[in-house]
């Protein structure tokens, strides 16, 4: 990777490789994440392609053209099933933060930013939350389907601490037992290398506790796999992919994930009274704009809610 990516990297004798200006763009400060960085290379590197397969191996030398051919190319998916809004919203606002990137640290002033028109509006994705109904199930599953009375207690324990933590499966996997202090307050790594303090339950402080005193081993990871090693991102993915396998029925059109999981708990919370500034600093969001989703979905479930206690129709 070159190691200049200042302004005036066009004064060079030889212009950098894209390679080497997508190097420095993904391997920023910025961008700490292992999953973060996971991210860009997929959605980055097959532009990067896109551009080389059309004869662009200077970073100046892309135009809005190249970025909306690309866009209009992946967007076509693949054997013949195109990508859904939110995964072209991905690529798009992936590739406007590279070259957003590339306007800043290696071009000069006048050179025209080929993605400064380009809309990236995020596609509004709705997240059903689960009832409590369904989350007894998810446990009673979660149990039941685990290999050993160890696994069964982390799953558990896992659970309770993604929906009293409102955790993202990211900074889930990242709490070592050093993080839980003995009042119940968890400290989570977030995104953007973002700390905040949760408070537990002490119905969730007494599973974690059960978990770790049936389990040997010198992981500080709070929660491993069987084997005692850290869990990652397919681990968990695949623990929720096998709970619903397990009972389809009970989870039918419900996206079963760490993130669904963090919905429900806002949403409830919300409902529950839990005002919007308390919500957004517990879920470490950095807008109120994005806390307030959380808000719209728990206005309109209580709104469903009395309508049907309302309904004009009962007595007819």
């Amino acid at each position: 990777m070159i190691e200049t990516s200042v302004n005036n990297s066009f004064l060079l004798a030889a212009p950098p490789r894209l390679r080497d200006v997508l190097s420095s763009f993904i391997c920023s400060s910025v961008h700490k994440s292992p999953k973060t960085i996971k991210t860009l290379h997929e959605t980055l590197d097959p532009f990067v392609d896109y551009l080389y397969h059309h004869g662009i191996d200077n970073h100046l030398a892309i135009e809005r053209q190249h970025v909306e051919g690309f866009i209009r190319e992946i967007s076509q998916g693949r054997k013949g099933k195109p990508l859904s809004p939110t995964s072209v919203f991905a690529f798009t606002k992936d590739i406007r933060a590279f070259i957003n990137f590339v306007a800043d640290e290696w071009s000069p002033e006048e050179w025209p930013n080929p993605v400064r028109r380009i809309k990236c509006k995020r596609p509004q994705v709705f997240i059903q939350p689960l009832s409590r109904d369904q989350l007894l199930r998810l446990f009673e599953v979660a149990e039941a389907t685990a290999p050993s009375q160890l696994i069964a207690s982390r799953n558990r324990a896992m659970l309770l601490t993604l929906i009293d933590g409102a955790l993202r499966a990211g900074e889930l996997i990242s709490v070592r037992k050093d993080d839980l202090s003995t009042d119940g307050s968890l400290i989570v790594h977030g995104k953007g290398a973002k700390t905040r303090q949760v408070a537990l339950s002490e119905v969730t402080v007494a599973a974690i506790d059960g978990y770790l005193a049936r389990r040997s081993g010198g992981s500080d990871h709070l929660f491993v796999s069987g084997g005692g090693s850290g869990l990652g991102y397919e681990a968990i993915k695949s623990l929720f992919h096998r709970w619903k396998k397990a009972d389809s029925h009970s989870f039918t059109n419900i996206r079963l994930s760490a993130h669904t999981l963090r919905h429900t708990s806002a949403t409830m919370r919300r409902l529950a009274g839990m005002s919007e500034g308390d919500l957004q600093t517990y879920l470490g969001h950095a807008t109120s704009a994005m806390t307030r989703h959380y808000s719209a979905a728990a206005l309109a479930r209580s709104a469903n809610f009395v309508a049907r206690q309302t309904s004009p129709v009962i007595e007819l």
